[in-house]
């Protein structure tokens, strides 16, 4: 071998050698520049997730208020029903005692 062959050589390891070393840098550089994102990304994601549970627990709590004035309006439409079914008894019992109590010429209904 002569010179010119020996240092061609060694150029030519130096050159592999050093793309080596850059790719490798290259690689632990976009890999550092990943996991920022996939950090940056999970932070968003975690922050969007805890928005979303608020927003159901505000929803659940109107849900229950809901509720619970359906509650009280179901309990007052029943006390009506009960008052108007005994209006109407009554009336009726009072139109009753009203027609049997006046002489046949007077009611006309």
């Amino acid at each position: 071998m002569t010179i010119g062959e020996i240092i061609f050589a060694v150029l030519a390891f130096a050159t592999s050698l050093s793309s080596v070393i850059v790719a490798l840098v290259a690689v632990h550089k976009n890999g550092n520049k990943d996991i920022k994102e996939d950090a940056i990304e999970l932070g968003t994601m975690q922050s969007d997730l805890g928005y979303i549970k608020s927003g159901v627990d505000d929803l659940k709590q109107n849900q229950r208020r809901h509720d619970e004035k359906l509650d009280v309006l179901s309990e007052r439409v029943t006390k009506v029903e009960a008052s108007l079914t005994a209006h109407i008894e009554n009336r009726s019992l009072h139109s009753r005692s009203v027609k049997s109590s006046q002489p046949k010429e007077w009611y006309l209904w």
